[in-house]
């Protein structure tokens, strides 16, 4: 891997303060560009679905009642049924000294899951509250699916990659893939945003 800094952004007016927002931009793009192959999410994306089958096989997770539940979740919380933008209020992030251990440890988790592979809101929210993944509390990984800063028609994009370099997939089949509930339960919106990128 180079050791070389990562790219400036464009210089600012002579005599003006740089561009930060484009540097800053740069810098991201240069360190994912920089990550080993084994770190990149369309690697891990059929490892993903092979541990979530093998979860659903051995815990029962997707089972009748929890998809049931898991409908009946989405349909009252509103922010699951559309796509979102990322959301960092400016409230939340003056209160963050506030808190509490438990909600930082839950987004620090979901940092890490959404830094090595492509997960919707409700599968973050699964993993983490799942006594078979972290086993935070189900309010704690809400608080964290909304404080981290992710794209989440992105992350349907990038599931939809990887499942589209294991081939076999139709437009239906692939948005049916993302969306179910014992799949990676991206919304309809977004799961048709990823075929429509994937060029199916």
């Amino acid at each position: 891997m180079s050791n070389a800094p990562p790219p400036q952004g464009p210089p600012g007016p002579p005599g003006g303060p740089r561009n930060a927002k484009a540097e800053a931009a740069a810098a991201k793009a240069y360190a994912k560009a920089q990550r080993p192959w084994y770190k990149k999410k369309r690697w891990q994306v059929a490892i993903l679905f092979a541990a979530i089958v093998i979860l659903v096989l051995l815990f029962g997770v997707g089972g009748d009642d929890e998809q049931k539940k898991d409908e009946a979740e989405n349909a009252k919380d509103p922010e699951m049924s559309q796509s979102i933008e990322p959301t960092s209020p400016a409230t939340d992030a003056s209160d963050e000294d506030s808190w509490t251990t438990s909600q930082k440890q839950a987004v620090q988790a979901a940092e890490d899951y959404l830094d090595t592979t492509a997960m919707s809101k409700a599968g973050l929210i699964r993993q983490l509250s799942s006594d078979a993944g972290n086993g935070f509390s189900e309010a704690d990984a809400r608080f964290a699916a909304n404080h981290v800063d992710a794209d989440w028609n992105e992350e349907a994009v990038e599931a939809a990659e990887g499942y589209m370099e294991m081939g076999g997939f139709s437009r239906q089949s692939l948005i049916q893939q993302l969306t179910s509930s014992s799949g990676d339960q991206f919304t309809k919106a977004q799961a048709e945003y990823a075929a429509d990128k994937v060029g199916l």
